[in-house]
């Protein structure tokens, strides 16, 4: 099976937005912050409260605590759609900061039993299925990971149907299962 494309910059925009929300060491800080900045906001303002002499029981600390927790479900709410925003910001940044020629040129997968044959204008090679460490698909991109931070791309519009799409992604499930075999420990 031979498919051409040529990856985009929102090809990579969305793998690395992909692969920041399916990492666990990636999502565990961010978790972490959605949580604990909220719980930290709320001890802080009862602590100042307390400390500057207000008591725990008088209308102004309760109308504080009402205050101190709306802002804190708020934030808890709020964190994932900004997060998204800020990760999108800085890969953007990271893309521009260099022409990626090898990552958005124009290439030919060839995808057999022994694994994949690429060629490219600045590359060619091969990869055998036991180097691929895993498969994802999404709607839109099949990620052929070769370590945690990195995958072949292939976008969708590389096949022209829906049926072309599900038979590249069967035929990449079953060679990458039968690569799993012989992984590298």
């Amino acid at each position: 099976m031979k498919l051409e494309f040529e990856n985009t910059f929102d090809d990579m925009l969305a793998f690395n937005i992909y692969n920041h929300r399916i990492s666990p060491t990636l999502r565990r800080p961010h978790q972490l912050a959605r949580i604990m900045y909220p719980i930290i906001f709320v001890v802080s303002l009862v602590g100042f409260y307390v400390y500057f002499g207000g008591r725990a029981t008088s209308g102004a600390f309760l109308g504080l605590l009402g205050l101190a927790v709306v802002v804190s479900i708020g934030w808890y709410v709020a964190y994932p759609s900004l997060m998204h925003r800020r990760i999108r910001t800085l890969t953007t940044r990271l893309l521009r900061e260099s022409k990626n020629m090898s990552l958005l040129e124009r290439r030919s997968i060839n995808i057999d039993h022994d694994g994949l044959h690429f060629t490219a204008p600045s590359s060619s090679g091969h990869i055998r299925w036991n180097l691929i460490e895993r498969v994802d698909a999404t709607p839109q991109y099949i990620y052929l990971y070769l370590n945690a931070m990195s995958a072949i791309v292939i976008p969708r519009r590389s096949v022209n149907s829906d049926t072309e799409w599900d038979t590249v992604q069967q035929t990449i499930k079953q060679y990458e299962q039968r690569g799993g075999d012989n992984r590298i420990p």
